[in-house]
């Protein structure tokens, strides 16, 4: 049995062709070199700012700072008709 293909599929893969590129580098340098409303689909999970391996934990403020940045660098380079998902985790400093 053969794959099934719905009647939209056509249309979306010529609207939509499938394209990706992965980049290494610093987020927010990266970004300012892309063209505004470019991506119709931004799907992003920030470091955590808890201490992990890969991530330099900052304070509280340093942090939100430097990810408010990126977040207005994402908002530029996200259409008008796209969407951002932004997947964080809940922060808790002295169990608070």
């Amino acid at each position: 049995m053969g794959i099934v293909k719905e009647p939209f599929t056509e249309f979306i893969e010529e609207m939509y062709p499938a394209q990706h590129q992965m980049i290494k580098g610093d987020t927010l340098s990266e970004l300012k070199k892309m063209d505004s409303e470019k991506f119709d689909l931004v799907i992003t999970s920030p470091p955590y700012n808890v201490g992990k391996e890969y991530e330099t934990k900052t304070s509280i403020e340093k942090y939100l700072e430097q990810q408010e940045s990126v977040i207005d660098e994402l908002i530029r380079v996200t259409s008008n008709r796209g969407n951002l998902c932004w997947q964080v985790r809940d922060y808790v400093d002295k169990g608070e």
